[in-house]
């Protein structure tokens, strides 16, 4: 708090406090008395800033505690975006008067960042019919939507990012609690999700280009242990890493064809690890790596399997908006693919299945195809 305002709040409560105070001191000096005013103006003035601080350094540990655990357990993926977005500037102003909230604003800013991500999703959805309707003024304004909210998504999840590096060494492993790992975990997938999101914005917000490869060092730190406790999303981080980025492959691999091979048989098994224990966020990290090369007959496969698994394990009570979270990224993927290919989401129950363009029907068959509905 800054001296002048402190004093200026003080100010008022300090002189009633100080008169009764003084007056039993009325025959003593005025520099005494006027020290003894100036005291009670800064404890006051000390008292209104801690109340502040207690405050801030309260709802940092409900939000982590409380807040965070209850929305996770939720499978309502809307709502935690809007408690990201509503409550994440409330919480993150407490570092004007006490330690900044690394900790709990790393989950505040990814689930704040999701809605910007939701918005950019629909915004594209909307530009792929003005496109394939031909209406070309339609589908500039709608890419343009597109590119600013993946910009404000970049930059949530950028923040969510740095904020987990700063709860840990930026070189090292170093030893972590269970819910510190969680952090970090999120704080890298945020990393992944930055540089995504900063690419189709037209890198509005300038996301570090070796932010990837320091994702995939901070995941190794994860070993064979914690990723199973994690449901294989450390490796899964990594593997995606190796598949994308050329290079960044296995410490000693360098042919091609092996690191990608490596890097799909990783993500196979650290998705597998998710569908056995309900969280299934793997799969979507399986999926967005392999449209990022292209490989869409993959994607489908990793979306059927998603599927499948969903009927045979239902989400984690405990990680339920994770698992869900999954799933909206998947749908999401799908209802691009599905729109490009035919011009509308994916039909209810079709996740998974082949969006491309069935025969044309014989003349008079499918005439009803709207009917009733």
């Amino acid at each position: 708090m800054p001296p002048a305002y402190a004093a200026s709040l003080a100010a008022p409560l300090a002189a009633p406090l100080a008169a009764p105070l003084a007056a039993p001191l009325a025959a003593r000096p005025a520099a005494p008395l006027a020290a003894l005013a100036l005291s009670a103006a800064l404890a006051l003035s000390g008292a209104g800033c801690s109340v502040h601080g207690i405050t801030g350094d309260t709802m940092s540990e409900y939000a982590t505690l409380h807040l965070t655990p209850y929305l996770l357990s939720k499978r309502d993926v809307a709502m935690a975006c809007e408690v990201g977005v509503s409550m994440g500037p409330f919480l993150l102003s407490f570092e004007r008067v006490t330690t900044p909230p690394d900790e709990a604003a790393v989950s505040t800013l990814v689930t704040a960042a999701m809605c910007a991500e939701r918005e950019a999703w629909r915004e594209e959805l909307r530009a792929l019919r003005a496109l394939r309707a031909g209406d070309a003024a339609e589908a500039q304004d709608a890419r343009e939507a597109q590119r600013r909210a993946h910009g404000l998504a970049a930059s949530r999840y950028a923040e969510s990012y740095e904020r987990m590096r700063r709860l840990s060494p930026k070189d090292a492993c170093g030893a972590l609690e269970p819910e510190g790992e969680l952090t970090n975990l999120l704080g890298l997938l945020a990393g992944l999700l930055a540089v995504q999101h900063d690419r189709a914005s037209g890198v509005m917000v300038g996301v570090a280009t070796d932010t990837p490869r320091k994702v995939a060092a901070r995941a190794r730190c994860f070993d064979d242990a914690a990723d199973a406790r994690w449901w294989g999303l450390p490796r899964a981080l990594e593997a995606a890493v190796w598949l994308v980025i050329p290079g960044s492959g296995p410490e000693g691999v360098s042919d091609s064809a092996e690191v990608k091979a490596r890097a799909y048989a990783q993500l196979s098994a650290a998705a597998a690890r998710g569908r056995a224990a309900g969280v299934r966020v793997a799969d979507s990290v399986f999926a967005y790596a392999a449209y990022a090369v292209g490989d869409l007959e993959r994607v489908r496969a990793v979306l059927a399997e998603f599927v499948a698994s969903r009927k045979e394990t239902p989400p984690a009570d405990a990680w339920a908006l994770l698992d869900e979270t999954s799933f909206g990224q998947l749908e999401a993927l799908s209802d691009k693919l599905w729109t490009e290919a035919r011009g509308h989401r994916t039909p209810a129950g079709q996740l998974g299945a082949s969006w491309e363009e069935p025969a044309a029907a014989p003349a008079g068959e499918g005439e009803d195809l709207l009917e009733g509905l």
